[in-house]
């Protein structure tokens, strides 16, 4: 399957999460990100959100599906409002990085953001996305 651009131009980040505008999806998805960063950003000072759902609703705070997603890498914070996350490497300067989330069976994702989070060190901006899921 071919990649999906899901921004128009560059979108500098914020604590605010930017939504990624993409279809609910099963099964893996490849998220690409093109990033622009300061000298002073910090290897995980970028994260990925997901909302995830089962058959009863969003998982929110549920934590019965946590342990497969952790084998998944994917982690459910104690700050609501990131919900279940993955860090996105960040280095200073011009960084391309791509990662998978595989959801395991069960479970479908309707929602992706991306987000400053920590210290606010220095600006990061999104120069371009793009995603395909398998």
């Amino acid at each position: 399957m071919s990649w999906i651009g899901l921004i128009d131009s560059p979108q500098e980040l914020t604590q605010v999460p930017l939504r990624l505008d993409l279809p609910a999806f099963e099964g893996t998805l490849h998220l690409g990100l093109a990033l622009k960063a300061g000298p002073a950003v910090g290897a995980r000072d970028t994260l990925a959100s997901l909302v995830l759902h089962d058959s009863m609703g969003p998982l929110g705070e549920r934590s019965d599906w946590d342990q497969q997603l952790r084998a998944s890498d994917v982690h459910r914070s104690a700050n609501p409002t990131v919900g279940h996350y993955r860090y996105l490497w960040t280095v200073p300067g011009k960084s391309e990085v791509e990662i998978s989330f595989k959801i395991p069976a069960g479970l479908y994702c309707s929602e992706l953001s991306v987000r400053k989070y920590g210290e606010d060190r220095a600006p990061i901006s999104i120069m371009a996305a793009a995603y395909r899921a398998q």
